[in-house]
C-alpha cells in the first residue's frame, strides 16, 4: 500500500454517543499508515465530542453544521471548502442508529435486501475494518476502474428499480447529474451513504454548487427531497464517469450475494403465499391465509 496517497475522511456525527464506535473504525486508518485529513461535522457545539476529537486527532477540522439533509448536506460542506486535487481518496461515515422499522424509501421489508438492527449500520462500516481497508486500497491501486467500495449488501442491487418510490427519487438523481452534463446510466449507489472512493470523482459534485438553502429543515415525515436524490447520485456519478462501484473485500462475493438473494426472495414469497394484506381501491382492507380470506374490513360509506 503507497502511504503517499492522501485521504479525505469526512465523519458526521449527529449522534454523539456513537462516536467511539466512528473513532474505533478510524484508528485502522492510522494502524495502516495512512496520510489522511479528518473533517468532523456536527449539528451542536459539544464540549466533550471535541476534546475526545481533539485528543484522537489534533489536526482535526470540527465544522458545527445546519440540521438539514441528514448527513449528506455535512458531506456536500465539507466537499465545497477543499481541494480534492490534493487528496487520491476519500471516505465518508456517519452516525447511524439501529433499524428496527422500515428504513428510508425505496427499501422496505419487502425488499430482498432489507436490513434490520444494527446489520445496515455493521454492513455500511464493514470496509473500514482493518483488513477490509487494506484490501480497498489495494484494489484502488490494481483496478483503475474501481470508484467506490462498500459491502455488496448496502450496494443496491439492480431490482430494486422496479419499486417506485426509488423511481422517482432516481428522477431527481437524473436532474442533478444533468447539471454536470453526466448521464445516469445505471442507478448504482450505497444505501446508507458510507463508503471510500476516489476521489477526483466528486469534482462533479462540487460543480453542482448545492448550497444550504437547497436543502429543506428537518422532517419527521422524511419526505423526499434533493438529500434522497443525492444519495442516489453520490453513487450512480461514480457509474456516470466510467467507474465501477463494487465490493472488493468480502470472499466469493458474487456467489454470497445470489445466494442470499436467491434465499431472501423465496422467503418473502413463501410469506406471501401464507399471509397477505391488501387495500382495495374502494378502501378496503382484506387479509388471506394460504389465500383464503380471513377478513375483509367494511366498505366506506
Amino acid at each position: 500500500m503507497n502511504n503517499h496517497h492522501r485521504i479525505l475522511v469526512h465523519v458526521h456525527v449527529y449522534y454523539v454517543d456513537m462516536w467511539d464506535e466512528l473513532r474505533s473504525y478510524l484508528e485502522n486508518l492510522d494502524t495502516l499508515g495512512c496520510s489522511y485529513d479528518l473533517y468532523v461535522t456536527a449539528v451542536s457545539e459539544d464540549e466533550a465530542l471535541i476534546t475526545k476529537i481533539r485528543h484522537f486527532h489534533p489536526d482535526a477540522q470540527i465544522r458545527k453544521v445546519a440540521n438539514r439533509g441528514y448527513d449528506v448536506w455535512p458531506f456536500i460542506s465539507v466537499l465545497n471548502e477543499v481541494d480534492l486535487s490534493q487528496y487520491s481518496y476519500l471516505i465518508k461515515l456517519h452516525t447511524k442508529r439501529d433499524n428496527f422499522t422500515d428504513p428510508e424509501p425505496g427499501w422496505t421489508i419487502k425488499s430482498p435486501y432489507y436490513l434490520y438492527g444494527k446489520r445496515w449500520r455493521e454492513s455500511l462500516l464493514s470496509f473500514m475494518k482493518k483488513d477490509n481497508l487494506e484490501k480497498c486500497l489495494q484494489s484502488f491501486e490494481e483496478d483503475s476502474q474501481l470508484g467506490m467500495i462498500n459491502c455488496y449488501r448496502v450496494i443496491v442491487p439492480s431490482f430494486h428499480k422496479t419499486e417506485a418510490t426509488l423511481l422517482k427519487v432516481q428522477k431527481g438523481a437524473e436532474k442533478l447529474l444533468e447539471k454536470v452534463n453526466l448521464t445516469l446510466r445505471v442507478c448504482r449507489y450505497i444505501k446508507g451513504t458510507m463508503f471510500i472512493a476516489r476521489a477526483s470523482l466528486f469534482q462533479k459534485i462540487k460543480e453542482m454548487r448545492l448550497e444550504l438553502n437547497d436543502f429543506p429543515p428537518p422532517d419527521p415525515e422524511h419526505s423526499i427531497n434533493i438529500a434522497h436524490h443525492l444519495e442516489v447520485a453520490l453513487g450512480s456519478i461514480v457509474v456516470a464517469q466510467g467507474y465501477k462501484v463494487e465490493d472488493t473485500f468480502t470472499p466469493n462475493v458474487k456467489l454470497k450475494a445470489g445466494t442470499e438473494r436467491c434465499y431472501l426472495t423465496i422467503r418473502r414469497k413463501t410469506r406471501k403465499l401464507f399471509f397477505q394484506k391488501k387495500k382495495t381501491k374502494s378502501g378496503r382492507v382484506i387479509i388471506k391465509v394460504c389465500k383464503i380470506p380471513v377478513y375483509a374490513s367494511r366498505k366506506k360509506n
